[in-house]
């Protein structure tokens, strides 16, 4: 039986749970002095939620200076042989920061403090859709710990909860939090109830990263409202992306808000990632099939949408082939 460690030292005092932690951030910081950036975690050992050797260390990057992201992401690749623990980059750039800041999702802005205080002024008023919309992304990374070890995504859980004001379930389970997402959805008149239970009950291979088939997916609308970037991707294999956004119709008021959101966290997302895939390609597809998801509906604010991705597109054309062979070097 495989040795799982998180599970006496979570029994220590938590102080000593996060030494770990801070070395790793101390020696991220030492590893990249000589670029122009400023260095933070964000997060689970921001937020004192840390469960020693189950946590990850994740960290944002704020360049204020010009660099080669491909030397970046070299170094971050070695130092996580000698640190496991490390986790997600999220960079940001002086030149463009301003642009993308406003689509962070509120929720996950006020888990990176330090960014806050940065630009405080870019947080947005509190909505019913950024809240459906941070626990659709969160459940779905958390899924497998959710399922196999509850007891130990309780402060992590509880963080998120009690951000939302949403009562923590007792006990805490995937399953229950599916029910309350479900029951967010009900309040603004979306019924994705046995949407989401089917699509969550598939085999755990395949729950992972929610590559379900596509011909078991009887509702595209709520497929197209809950989890839209799965479902491009799974249109975009099966030649139906148009197809599936015709036979939907027109969105309620609902509807586009919170596709309008989801669309939001992805232009976030894919700017605090998009420096740091070597993958020119694969980015530009996914970025022209949101373009194309745009095209097809009505948002309140599609101009800005269309906006933020039109200018990750020109980033990403702009590309430099040999700026890829530096980085293969």
């Amino acid at each position: 039986m495989k040795v799982k460690p998180y599970r006496f030292l979570s029994l220590l005092p938590y102080w000593i749970q996060t030494i770990p932690y801070h070395i790793g951030l101390i020696a991220v910081k030492i590893f990249y002095w000589r670029f122009p950036v400023n260095i933070w975690s964000r997060n689970s050992l921001r937020l004192k939620n840390i469960v020693c050797a189950l946590s990850d260390l994740d960290l944002t990057f704020y360049f204020h200076g010009d660099f080669n992201p491909f030397k970046v992401v070299k170094r971050y690749s070695k130092l996580k042989k000698i640190i496991p623990f490390l986790g997600e980059i999220n960079l940001y750039s002086y030149t463009d920061a301003t642009d993308f800041i406003p689509f962070i999702n509120r929720y996950e802005f006020l888990r990176d403090p330090h960014l806050l205080n940065l630009h405080s002024t870019k947080l947005r008023q509190k909505d019913i859709y950024q809240k459906i919309v941070f626990l659709c992304k969160n459940l779905e990374a958390d899924q497998n710990n959710l399922r196999t070890i509850p007891d130990y995504r309780i402060k992590k859980w509880n963080h998120h909860l009690s951000l939302l004001n949403i009562k923590f379930p007792h006990p805490l389970s995937f399953d229950n939090l599916i029910e309350v997402l479900i029951t967010e959805l009900n309040s603004i008149e979306i019924d994705a109830g046995n949407f989401i239970r089917n699509l969550f009950s598939v085999d755990s291979r395949i729950h992972k990263n929610l590559e379900v088939p596509y011909g078991k997916i009887e509702n595209k609308r709520n497929f197209i409202l809950i989890y839209p970037f799965r479902w491009i991707g799974i249109s975009y294999c099966h030649e139906n992306l148009k197809h599936d956004l015709k036979s939907i119709g027109r969105l309620s008021t609902h509807e586009s808000e919170l596709l309008q959101e989801q669309i939001r966290w992805e232009i976030w997302g894919l700017y605090t990632q998009s420096k740091l895939d070597p993958r020119p390609t694969n980015l530009l597809i996914h970025l022209n099939l949101i373009r194309d998801l745009l095209e097809m509906v009505d948002l309140p604010e599609k101009d800005s949408l269309m906006s933020g991705i039109n200018v990750l597109i020109k980033n990403r054309e702009n590309f430099s082939f040999n700026d890829l062979l530096t980085y293969k070097a």
